[in-house]
């Protein structure tokens, strides 16, 4: 009987224990993620080498080393075995996405993965909600731009359930559309609406006059004495010359002093003074 229980206690041991095994590896499930390796370069680029990870995993790595965010819809699962090197985020996200069947779609600064049919069925919605969105009109008042001119822009980007229109004479725009597009419609008028860079060119014509009494700069009083040799000039008449017992035809008056100077000429007596005039 103690026999019979001890091999009924050997065969349980054996049953029990990989049970227990299981459920120890099943605690070890996230350490799946941590097998996968991922780097980043000091440009930003990322390196991945995953095999068998989760794609939920996969996401949350890059979003982590990029620091985006990524969300994935509820129908995006399966495993992913992929290895890249230094490639940038957003082509690692694109190739993983074309690799593995799904599509993305950026909200704003999040990211979000889905299934084509799920992107798909999101579109549509939107477009219908948008074809029951009430639509209102504003009007825009134009400073700068030429109304004629902007509309041509608007008329690009508004729905299309909405009109662009425009008064010449007052130079205003009369948009209607829904909420979200006038608010678009808004931002680009008033990139638009803005003065057209100029040149000023400017031509100053100065007429000046030159005169005695128009002087320019300081007067230094700067005098330049030239010296030299004296000399004899008893002009006209040379002493001890035959002329000087010329006879003159007629009267001639008598000398002053104003007529003849007689003397001796210096070059101590010759000054000059440099001036600058305007």
């Amino acid at each position: 009987m103690f026999k019979k229980m001890l091999y009924l206690w050997v065969i349980g041991s054996f049953v029990v224990t990989p049970v227990f095994a299981q459920e120890e590896s099943g605690s070890d499930i996230p350490e799946v993620v941590s097998q996968a390796t991922s780097e980043v370069s000091e440009d930003g680029n990322v390196s991945l080498d995953f095999r068998d990870v989760e794609i939920r995993s996969v996401f949350e790595i890059l979003s982590f080393k990029s620091g985006v965010n990524i969300v994935a819809s509820p129908d995006v699962s399966g495993l992913v075995t992929i290895q890249l090197k230094d490639v940038p985020w957003q082509q690692a996200l694109e190739v993983i996405l074309q690799t593995y069947g799904y599509v993305s779609d950026k909200k704003g600064n999040i990211i979000v993965v889905s299934t084509v049919e799920d992107l798909q069925a999101r579109r549509a919605a939107e477009l219908d909600l948008s074809s029951q969105e009430p639509l209102s009109t504003q009007t825009f008042d134009l400073n700068f731009a030429k109304a004629a001119d902007v509309v041509v822009s608007i008329a690009k980007i508004k729905s299309d359930r909405g009109t662009v229109d425009f008064d010449e004479r007052t130079n205003i725009i009369i948009v209607t559309d829904t909420e979200k597009q006038i608010e678009l419609i808004t931002r680009v008028i008033g990139d638009l609406d803005t003065t057209t860079p100029q040149v000023l060119i400017e031509t100053k014509i100065v007429d000046t006059t030159f005169n005695d009494t128009n002087k320019f700069g300081i007067d230094w009083t700067i005098k330049a004495s030239i010296s030299g040799a004296s000399r004899s000039i008893t002009a006209p008449f040379k002493v001890g010359s035959s002329s000087t017992n010329k006879t003159f035809a007629g009267p001639v008056a008598a000398p002053t002093s104003s007529d003849f100077t007689f003397g001796t000429l210096s070059f101590s007596g010759a000054q000059a003074v440099f001036e600058a005039i305007k």
